[in-house]
């Protein structure tokens, strides 16, 4: 057993969480008691912790195999602390880390998703997870909403204010949840403002950066400088949108406003390949879209080419970043001026 047991806490032995898990479990129920307890403490000693995303281990990089499966594991891994360490917090940390890989995107497989729905509705912590109906409280301005007409299952519902009864101290809004467990609550305030007086914005992990360099022919060949003098039309310019996010995405959608006097390089629609991931692009007439199936965590850039048309002076206008799933996952650029002077007749 002692040899059995160094073979599995060895720090190189738990490339695969979801079979060592298994072993720990095999071990407890056999009798085994002390072994299993020290797996099961090597595995929270190499935890990572983040307060919103809960408790979670990286992900082996390279490998696609069953035993590597991120969402099995950690319902595995859920499974082994309810049995052995029977610690709610531990599990709740790891139930949370679930819960947000299904908020904005999915759990892969039919297999992941049913080990993940055990892993919730099962072990320590559990009982009460589907009886709890107590909707969060939201107070605007100090008054507490009505909830009406909640959908039954998802405890959906929704309050309209009419335009003529909006005050400013309805931008004090507090939501509270009385009951234990993990709830999520966003809010969308949508108004109109000068485009370039619009700054740049991120939230939920995800950052968006908007960069205007020019391209330009020169006896040494071509060269790309950030935007610093007046341009003028035909010339080149190279929109780089650089995205960052602390975690990893699926199903986002970006939209990059071009300018007035620019024009697109590219118009045809198509599947576009970058040096992290790929995607589908699509010209439309007063922006590019750009349609991501999933985004792993680290920073990621897009580039795509404008043509110069009309002089004057314009905004090149905003970049939003949206994961459909979940649009509180949402990052803004803010937007550059252009200036492009008229093309001198000799």
């Amino acid at each position: 057993a002692a040899a059995f047991s160094a073979a599995f806490i060895e720090p190189n032995k738990l490339d695969s969480r979801l079979t060592t898990a298994q072993a720990a479990l095999v071990l407890w129920r056999n009798g085994e008691k002390d072994t299993a307890k020290l797996i099961t403490r090597a595995f929270r000693e190499t935890a990572v912790r983040k307060k919103e995303i809960g408790m979670y281990w990286p992900t082996v990089v390279g490998t696609g195999w069953w035993w590597n499966a991120p969402v099995e594991s950690q319902a595995q891994m859920i499974t082994a602390f309810a049995e052995i360490d029977q610690d709610t917090t531990i599990i709740n940390d790891c139930r949370d880390w679930l819960i947000q890989q299904r908020r904005n995107g999915d759990w892969g497989t039919t297999t992941s998703t049913t080990a993940a729905v055990r892993a919730l509705l099962t072990g320590a912590g559990s009982e009460n997870v589907l009886a709890d109906d107590e909707l969060a409280h939201v107070d605007l301005a100090g008054k507490e909403l009505v909830a009406q007409n909640v959908e039954a299952g998802t405890g959906f519902y929704e309050c309209r204010i009419p335009g003529n009864a909006i005050k400013a101290e309805m931008a004090d809004l507090t939501m509270r949840k009385k009951t234990p467990g993990v709830a999520w609550a966003s809010v969308h305030w949508s108004y109109y403002e000068d485009v370039a007086k619009v700054a740049q914005h991120s939230s939920g992990g995800l950052q968006l950066e908007k960069q205007l360099l020019v391209k330009r022919s020169t006896a040494k060949g071509n060269t790309e400088t950030v935007l610093a003098e007046p341009l003028q039309p035909g010339d080149e310019i190279i929109t780089r949108l650089i995205i960052t996010t602390d975690r990893d995405l699926e199903f986002l959608h970006l939209k990059d406003q071009r300018g007035s006097g620019t024009e697109p390089m590219t118009v045809h629609s198509g599947r576009r390949w970058f040096e992290s991931f790929n995607c589908y692009e699509s010209t439309r007439d007063s922006a590019t879209h750009f349609y991501i199936d999933s985004l792993s965590k680290g920073i990621h850039v897009i580039e795509y080419s404008t043509r110069v048309q009309h002089a004057g002076s314009y905004q090149s206008g905003i970049a939003t970043l949206t994961c459909m799933y979940a649009p509180e996952f949402q990052a803004r650029s803010s937007s550059v001026r252009i200036e492009v002077k008229p093309m001198e007749v000799k």
